[in-house]
C-alpha cells in the first residue's frame, strides 16, 4: 500500500510540475503541446469581414500610391496636355480615397448592428454593371463654332465620373475638345467590379477642365513669363509640408507641396440612371447641366463656369449581368410530362435551371457538348406550386404554368421536390425583376455584347432551338 501512495505522490507531483512548467499533453497522443510566451497573440483565423476591411485598406493604400505617381508626373510634366492628365489623374485618385474611407465607415457601423429577420425568404439576385457608348453632344453658337476652326488656344479635357454607391469608376480616355468639336465621345467598356443590388442608382458626372490660373489668348512677352515663372518658384519653396497621412477632404486637396494642379475640374452635367434605364442597346438619357441638383457625393469646386456648352442629352448603354445568366440555379434528374400526337408521355431527363430557362439533356455528360434535346422557357408570371392529387396521381409531382402552357415535373422524393421549387421561384423572382437582362452576359472589352435565344418564345421547345449552356 506504501508503494502505491508513493507512485500516486509521484505522478501527481510530476503532472503539477509539467502544468508549472507550461506543458501539457494532447489527449489524443504523447506529443507536447507549448502554451504561448508572455507577449505572444496566438494566430486566429480573419473572418470574411475582416478580409473586406483588409481588402478595403489595401485599396486606399494602392490609390494613395497612384496619387503620389500622379502628383510626380505632375511636377516633371512640359507641356500642358501632359500636366491636364495628370492633374485628371489626382482627382480621380482622391474621388476614389473619399468613397473607400466612406465604404470602411458604413462597413464598421453595419457591423456594430445586429441583423434581425429570417434567411428563408427570396431575394432578387445581384447584377453585374456595364457602361459603354457614352456620347455627349454639344451646343456651340455659330460664331464660335466658325471661330473655333481659327483659335486653337480655346480648349478643355473632359471625362466622366461614374458612381454605384461607393464604386467610382471613370473614363480613362481624357478628350480635348475646343470650339471645332460637335461632340465628345468615349470609347471605354467600363465595368463595375462589384456586384449590385436591383434599387441600384448609378450618378454619370461630367466634368471639364478650368485652368487654375487663366491664361488669355494671346501670346505674352518674355518678361511677363519669366515674372510668373518666378512667382511660381517663390510659393513652392514657402509652402509648408504637409503630412503624408493627411486625408484630403475633397478630389482638390493635393497630397505634395510640388503637386499643385495646373487645372480644375468642374461639374458641367450630370444624370443619375436605376433599373428601369437598363437597355440593350444605346439610349438618350437627359443631362442636367451645371451642379444644381447633383448628388451629395459630387465633386465640385469653386462657381467656376464650364467651358463646355451640353446640349442637355447624353447617350449610352447601360447593361446588367444577373447573377442568373452565368450560374446554374439546380440541376439534376426530372421526369417531364411531354404532350406527344395529344397523349401525355413520361420522360426522364438531366435538367438545368439558368436563365430563364430550364435545359434539359438525355445525359449530364451532354451538357455543353450537345445541343439541349428539350428546353423549357420560365415566363414573369409563371407559378409553380405541387400538383393537385386530383389532377397528377404521380407523388412529388410540381405544376409549372403560365397563360400559354403547363408542364408537370415529377421528382424522387419531397425534399428534391421541394429545392426544385425554390430554385424555379428564385428563376421566376430574378426574371421580373431584371427582365431581359437575365440572358444577358457582358463580355471582355475585346468583344461585342451577346443576348442568347432573343427568337425563344415561352413554353416548350423542341429540339435544335436552344443553344449551349
Amino acid at each position: 500500500m506504501a508503494t502505491v501512495r508513493e507512485s500516486r505522490s509521484a505522478t501527481l507531483n510530476e503532472v503539477a510540475m509539467k502544468r508549472k512548467s507550461g506543458v501539457r499533453r494532447a489527449p489524443g497522443d504523447g506529443k507536447e503541446n507549448k502554451r504561448p510566451k508572455l507577449g505572444e497573440q496566438p494566430v486566429k483565423a480573419h473572418r470574411p469581414q475582416d478580409r473586406s476591411l483588409i481588402a478595403l485598406q489595401e485599396s486606399i493604400e494602392r490609390e494613395y500610391k497612384m496619387r503620389d505617381g500622379a502628383a510626380k508626373l505632375l511636377a516633371a510634366c512640359k507641356g500642358p496636355r501632359q500636366a491636364m492628365e495628370a492633374s485628371k489623374g489626382m482627382f480621380v485618385s482622391n474621388a476614389k480615397i473619399i468613397a473607400l474611407l466612406r465604404e470602411v465607415q458604413q462597413r464598421q457601423a453595419k457591423s456594430n448592428c445586429r441583423r434581425d429577420g429570417s434567411g428563408s425568404e427570396l431575394h432578387p439576385c445581384k447584377a453585374k454593371i456595364a457602361v459603354s457608348e457614352i456620347r455627349i453632344p454639344l451646343e456651340w453658337r455659330e460664331f464660335e463654332h466658325i471661330k473655333g476652326k481659327t483659335d486653337p488656344h480655346v480648349h478643355c479635357g473632359v471625362f466622366c465620373l461614374l458612381k454605384i454607391g461607393n464604386q467610382v469608376m471613370d473614363t480613362p480616355t481624357l478628350v480635348h475638345v475646343d470650339r471645332s468639336s460637335a461632340d465628345i465621345t468615349f470609347q471605354d467598356l467600363i465595368i463595375f467590379p462589384e456586384r449590385v443590388e436591383r434599387d441600384f442608382t448609378l450618378e454619370v458626372e461630367v466634368y471639364c477642365s478650368v485652368p487654375v490660373e487663366e491664361s488669355s489668348s494671346k501670346p505674352s512677352t518674355p518678361i511677363k513669363m519669366l515674372k510668373k515663372l518666378r512667382s511660381r518658384h517663390e510659393r513652392v519653396d514657402e509652402s509648408p509640408i504637409p503630412s503624408a497621412s493627411a486625408v484630403p477632404s475633397s478630389p482638390y486637396t493635393p497630397h505634395l507641396p510640388t503637386a499643385t494642379p495646373s487645372h480644375r475640374f468642374v461639374l458641367a452635367g450630370h444624370t443619375q440612371l436605376t433599373l428601369g434605364d437598363i437597355s440593350a442597346s444605346c439610349r438618350t438619357y437627359k443631362l442636367q447641366r451645371g451642379s444644381i441638383g447633383a448628388s451629395g457625393t459630387a465633386s465640385t469646386s469653386g462657381t467656376e463656369e464650364p467651358l463646355l456648352p451640353l446640349w442637355g442629352q447624353i447617350c449610352l448603354s447601360l447593361t446588367a449581368q444577373p447573377d442568373c445568366a452565368t450560374q446554374p440555379r439546380i440541376s439534376g434528374f426530372i421526369n417531364i410530362q411531354r404532350m406527344v400526337s395529344g397523349l401525355p408521355d413520361w420522360k426522364r431527363l438531366w435538367c438545368v435551371v439558368r436563365q430563364q430557362h430550364i435545359r434539359c439533356w438525355t445525359y449530364p455528360e451532354e451538357v455543353g457538348r450537345k445541343m439541349p434535346a428539350y428546353s423549357i422557357t420560365i415566363a414573369p408570371d409563371a407559378v409553380i406550386e405541387p400538383a393537385p392529387r386530383l389532377a397528377m396521381r404521380r407523388p412529388n409531382t410540381l405544376q409549372l404554368k403560365d397563360q400559354r402552357s403547363e408542364v408537370f415535373l415529377a421528382f424522387e422524393g419531397r425534399e428534391e421536390r421541394d429545392q426544385w421549387m425554390l430554385a424555379i421561384r428564385q428563376a421566376v423572382l430574378d426574371l421580373q425583376v431584371w427582365g431581359d437582362s437575365c440572358d444577358t452576359v457582358i463580355p471582355t472589352p475585346s468583344s461585342k455584347f451577346y443576348i442568347s435565344s432573343p427568337s425563344e418564345k415561352p413554353g416548350l421547345a423542341g429540339p435544335g432551338e436552344e443553344t449551349l449552356l
